[in-house]
């Protein structure tokens, strides 16, 4: 080991963070401990390692048809009135009219979980 102009005993096999977070840890300094090693990655520009594994699950794909059919509104889903497209020739405009609009989707059969897993 040799000395250096400071006095202290110069290790050049080690690096200067590795020097500063042992006399951190020498001089009892575990309140501050974090503060002076974020302060020494800001001056030598060492970058923090991160030792958290995150798990992530697999994100379902959207059903395609079930997209072009349903829209998602507040409250839950709707749909498209059923009977608009074809055979409704004796029908009043009236009748018809009514089936242009939207209708709120029920849980009736037991799809709307279904419906929420695949949108």
């Amino acid at each position: 080991m040799k000395k250096d102009q400071n006095s202290t005993y110069y290790n050049p096999k080690g690096s200067i963070l590795s020097i500063l977070n042992r006399l951190a840890s020498k001089l009892y300094l575990k309140m501050y401990g974090s503060l002076f090693q974020s302060a020494t990655r800001i001056i030598f520009g060492k970058k923090p390692t991160i030792n958290t594994l995150i798990q992530t699950r697999n994100k379902m794909k959207t059903h395609k048809a079930a997209a072009k059919r349903f829209i998602k509104t507040g409250n839950g889903f709707k749909r498209k009135q059923a009977g608009r497209n074809h055979g409704n020739g004796g029908f009043s405009a009236n009748s018809i009219r009514q089936l242009d609009s939207f209708v709120p989707v029920t849980d009736k059969g037991g799809h709307l979980k279904k419906l929420k897993n695949s949108l």
